[in-house]
């Protein structure tokens, strides 16, 4: 839907659309850089949950890209958007991972590993198709407020769990 939005709503053709997907890797390179400090500092449950909440605003921020003001203008904040997102997942991804191999049981590790990454390809298939059919009933910005509140349901929920406060070293071993 993120294309649909940058390429049809914005106008911002092939290469804008580029700079926005090169800003969410570099976003996402400089959140991985600093996933393990802010990991050991607020435990990787809690950088989880930071993640998130940063993925949230990120998707507002898209959410409030101007399309009236130009090109230039709605390039720059949907590349920040997008760079914000990369670099939230940049930090989230690592601190999940490592304190979802911490919990796993060394022999299941690549039965959980192999299901959690073909749930996610399959989710992913799944939601490009449905942001589509939203994006074409909700609106490019209705379908970007719904991506916005899932990622912060996604937040809450986690916020509320036992994941709030986790530590790779409380895992048992």
């Amino acid at each position: 839907m993120l294309g649909l939005f940058a390429l049809r709503a914005l106008d911002l053709g092939a290469a804008g659309y580029g700079l926005v997907l090169a800003a969410a890797g570099a976003g996402g390179f400089a959140g991985a850089l600093v996933a393990p400090a802010v990991g050991r500092r607020l435990g990787e449950g809690d950088a989880m949950i930071l993640g998130r909440l940063l993925c949230t605003l990120a998707w507002i921020l898209a959410l409030l890209t101007p399309g009236d003001h130009g090109a230039a203008l709605a390039l720059v904040v949907l590349g920040a958007a997008q760079a914000l997102y990369g670099f939230a997942m940049g930090l989230e991804d690592p601190n999940e991972m490592g304190y979802w191999q911490a919990l796993t049981p060394r022999e299941l590790l690549g039965r959980v590993n192999a299901s959690r990454r073909t749930v996610n390809r399959s989710v992913a298939v799944v939601g490009a198709l449905l942001g589509g059919l939203l994006a074409a009933g909700l609106g490019y910005r209705g379908a970007l407020a719904l991506a916005a509140l899932v990622f912060l349901g996604a937040a809450l929920v986690t916020a509320a769990s036992p994941v709030r406060g986790a530590r790779v070293g409380d895992a048992p071993a």
